[in-house]
């Protein structure tokens, strides 16, 4: 039996190329490591190639486009399908302007290894009616409109964020939100006048109040980092701490906008648009080059998707802004409408914070998956009577009705380090924090934590004990001749009951 794509491969003559579809290869092929053709092509809606038309105010904007589907011949892939990209139709004489309005790509074959992690990527092109493939989204704005590189990248975000009910907002939304004033007497804000909408880029503070006050139901955390002006030629250790805080929102699946100074960023390009000190790029991923140099994996709206940046690259093109005596650089993470704690506000002890953690978002339903998840891992519970016991008392230990809607977690496994059986041993740890305003009310300095879940080895016996906020009550949970035991703990972990 043929699969879907080798059907989508093979049926390129169920509509004909537009001269310049041809192009969209081209711009894409300094991603790809094979070489790429077009498959099947077809008329499919394009609701950027829709936005831009909305935002020139064209009367009954069409938004029937071109849809090619493409794919990738390497040394040891032929054939392997990467997405689709939809054309945008060009009139006589705009050469300029680039073929590709939108498109849904699978990550290059290079970044399927191990070396690379790119959290963000989803089965989100069915959205669209198209087969279930692991892709991202990418935008190509028209640039003759100018300023729209923040525009793509916001909307790429959103696009990403589907998962988390997310709404996309188009470029003449953007425009609109971006210049609302909070009407205290009436209801809600009101837009601006239509006769001024112009292309324009967007500040940091412009995408914050889009994310903000937008209704695409999401939140802007802003990552900056000040530094005086007579530290303009400063090393790369100073942001070191900057650059792992985007590190761990990318992460944790969150997409991560940055502005970029493109001719520092871009060195070598042939010919940099005017008056682009100015420019944005989505951070999608991370990982390690082939020189195993640490690199953050991007999307930009002008050059292509899926490139790739050194640490040392990506703090030379980074774009500052005055600030008095100061500079700033500031990177926004596109997070989920109730994430309101920055990462950078969790408590973490002090001689666990050079460890390597891992960052994730985890939502409310998925608190008790995790706990299941350490049971199995730590215990080999996998008997559904002593599952259930066992979950259920940790759910009276912490109530569902307590959680907020979404928790920071950082874990770390030590599985691979040899065990010291005299001494307990946590070679497990989860730290969950609390995410959102719900609890506490006010926001604070620091972040409360939920709880604490730790693998130990002790007396070469496996346990795992689940802790209550930050020094709260906690339970141990072992195997024992066969049989589940639970014994309580008090908030200085001494056994009180069995």
């Amino acid at each position: 039996m043929k699969s879907i794509y080798h059907t989508l491969e093979k049926s390129k003559d169920t509509l004909s190329l537009p001269p310049h579809a041809e192009t969209v290869t081209e711009l894409l092929q300094q991603a790809f490591d094979g070489n790429l053709h077009i498959g099947d092509c077809r008329r499919a809606p394009s609701e950027w190639w829709r936005n831009e038309l909305e935002f020139l105010q064209r009367p009954q904007p069409e938004r029937w486009v071109t849809r090619v589907h493409l794919f990738e011949d390497g040394p040891c892939h032929h054939g392997r399908y990467i997405g689709y990209a939809n054309v945008r139709p060009r009139e006589a004489g705009d050469t300029d302007i680039p073929a590709i309005a939108d498109a849904f790509l699978a990550p290059p074959f290079r970044m399927l290894s191990s070396r690379y992690n790119l959290p963000g990527a989803r089965e989100l092109s069915q959205i669209y009616g198209e087969p279930y493939f692991w892709c991202l989204p990418y935008v190509m704005p028209a640039f003759p409109l100018g300023g729209f590189c923040s525009h793509a990248c916001l909307y790429m975000a959103m696009i990403t964020m589907i998962p988390y009910d997310s709404r996309p907002l188009g470029s003449l939304d953007m425009v609109l939100w971006m210049n609302l004033r909070n009407d205290r007497i009436g209801w809600g804000p009101k837009p601006i006048k239509p006769t001024v909408i112009k292309a324009q880029g967007l500040s940091p503070s412009d995408s914050l109040n889009i994310l903000r006050k937008g209704n695409c139901n999401l939140w802007g955390l802003d990552i900056a980092w000040l530094r005086l002006k007579s530290e303009e030629h400063s090393d790369l250790q100073a942001a070191t701490e900057f650059l792992t805080l985007i590190q761990q929102h990318i992460e944790a699946g969150l997409p991560v906008m940055l502005h970029i100074d493109f001719a520092k960023l871009y060195p070598a390009y042939p010919s940099p648009p005017p008056g682009w000190e100015r420019h944005s790029i989505l951070l999608i991923g991370t990982g390690y080059n082939d020189d195993n140099e640490a690199t953050f994996v991007y999307h930009d709206p002008f050059v292509g998707p899926y490139l790739e940046a050194t640490w040392p690259m990506l703090f030379q093109g980074m774009s500052w802004f005055d600030k008095g005596e100061e500079q700033e650089a500031v990177a926004i993470a596109v997070v989920p409408r109730d994430v309101r704690y920055p990462l950078k506000n969790c408590h973490m002890d002090t001689l666990q914070e050079t460890l390597p953690w891992h960052v994730e978002l985890v939502s409310k339903r998925h608190f008790y998956r995790r706990l299941r998840r350490s049971l199995t891992a730590g215990l080999g519970l996998l008997d559904a009577v002593d599952m259930r016991i066992a979950i259920n008392s940790l759910k009276i230990l912490i109530p569902e009705d307590q959680l907020p809607s979404y928790m920071w977690l950082f874990s770390l496994s030590r599985t691979n380090m040899p065990l010291d059986e005299a001494n307990p041993v946590a070679y497990n740890m989860a730290y969950f924090y609390n995410a959102t305003t719900k609890y506490p009310r006010r926001p604070a300095s620091k972040v409360p934590r939920i709880a604490r879940v730790f693998v130990e080895a002790r007396e070469g016996q496996k346990y795992v004990g689940v802790q209550q906020g930050m020094e709260g009550y906690g339970r141990l949970l072992h195997i024992q001749n066969d049989r589940l035991v639970i014994v309580d703990l008090d908030d200085q972990g001494t056994e009180v009951t069995s």
